[in-house]
């Protein structure tokens, strides 16, 4: 009895062992094959080379062939190419040929499943929106609001003069319905090129995706949410807390929709972010087109980029000259008014207003490359 016991304890220890080593290796392998094709191909091409060097060596040592590399050669064809084995003769070599014909066969198939799942899983992982963007000088969307048509559709406008001009949208709706949408409202995109990805605003790495570092500007949407604001700030303070963002700012323009959340928001922007009260805006406008007839014609067309535009540009020609010189050294644009360098904007500022270092000037434009100086007149040197 107590033989039976040591004998029995012994069996369960060592098959407590096998299942561990069996469970581990398995493990092991699922952890391989889950890398995709960076695994699986050279496993293959390992079997089918192990696989073609075991049937060279049995097809030279049965005489089939006369060398080596005769057996090496006919064992790699039978492998690759079924048809092959057709012309084999006598029954040891079909025997021979039919397992290495399997063998490739088995291999090939697998080859074949493995690409095929990898390319569907890409398929689909194009389809969510999920990879990433590679662009330069893209003007990048965050979120989603009905305002946004009206924003893709002035922004093609004014990309018509750029070359290859991209629009990247990142919202958490899904990618084909975003799509779907946009294709409905907006006809004809020109030359602008619309990409959708589906992520995550308030996301480092999903921000990270869009190439925010290669962009333009970046806009950032209120969403149709309660405390919108709060969104809207967390998403500057991704872009701007991102380890991998360059030294340079970022040209950021947000809306918000609530005066009290300025100051924390200009906090969180500093010098990169513009706030734009879009609602506030819109009353103030209707106010003022009820009491000047025609007003709202001419913002639309002001701000609308389908007529001329409204352009700040820093003109080192006109630094110690006055506003009355800026306002005659163009024949293509007209002068309205000045940036100063602490981002105070001057409309119309008294014409003895001298234009000191990293002021800009604001000018009326049909486009950016009509703002030319005037080689007949730069105004008298002051």
């Amino acid at each position: 009895m107590q033989i039976k016991s040591i004998q029995g304890g012994a069996y369960n220890s060592n098959h407590k062992l096998f299942k561990h080593m069996y469970s581990y290796i398995k493990y092991k392998f699922d952890n391989l094959f889950a890398l995709g094709l960076i695994f699986i191909i050279p496993l293959l091409v390992t079997i089918a080379a192990f696989v073609i060097l075991i049937f060279s060596i049995i097809y030279y040592y049965t005489a089939v062939t006369e060398n080596y590399e005769d057996a090496l050669w006919e064992a790699f064809t039978r492998v690759l190419d079924p048809c092959a084995a057709a012309e084999d003769e006598g029954l040891k070599n079909r025997i021979i040929s039919g397992i290495v014909v399997l063998c490739g066969l088995v291999i090939i198939a697998i080859l074949i499943g493995t690409i095929v799942t990898f390319m569907d899983e890409k398929l689909k992982e194009l389809k969510k929106g999920h990879t990433t963007v590679i662009e330069k000088n893209h003007t990048i969307i965050l979120g989603w609001s009905p305002k946004i048509f009206d924003i893709i559709h002035e922004l093609i406008s004014a990309n018509e003069s750029q070359r290859s001009p991209s629009i990247v949208i990142l919202t958490s709706k899904n990618r084909s319905e975003v799509q779907y949408m946009i294709k409905n409202k907006i006809q004809n995109s020109k030359n602008t090129r619309i990409i959708c990805r589906n992520g995550n605003p308030m996301s480092i790495t999903d921000l990270s995706k869009l190439s925010p570092n290669r962009a333009r500007s970046i806009i950032i949407l209120s969403p149709e949410i309660n405390n919108p604001d709060v969104r809207v700030i967390k998403t500057i303070l991704a872009i701007r807390n991102n380890p991998e963002r360059h030294k340079l700012n970022f040209h950021i323009v947000a809306e918000i929709k609530e005066r009290i959340n300025l100051e924390v928001a200009m906090i969180a922007g500093g010098d990169e972010a513009i706030f734009v009260y879009a609602d506030e805006i819109t009353a103030r406008i209707i106010a003022q087109s009820c009491r000047r007839s025609g007003l709202s014609i001419i913002l639309t067309t002001l701000l609308s980029f389908e007529y001329d535009e409204i352009y700040f540009k820093y003109e080192s020609a006109l630094v110690g000259k006055t506003f009355y010189d800026a306002i005659f050294s163009y024949n293509k644009c007209s002068v309205i008014g000045l940036m100063l360098a602490d981002g105070t904007v001057k409309i119309l500022p008294p014409l003895h207003t001298l234009i000191n270092i990293d002021d800009q000037i604001i000018v009326i434009a049909e486009d950016d490359d009509k703002i030319i100086l005037s080689k007949d007149y730069l105004g008298p040197t002051s």
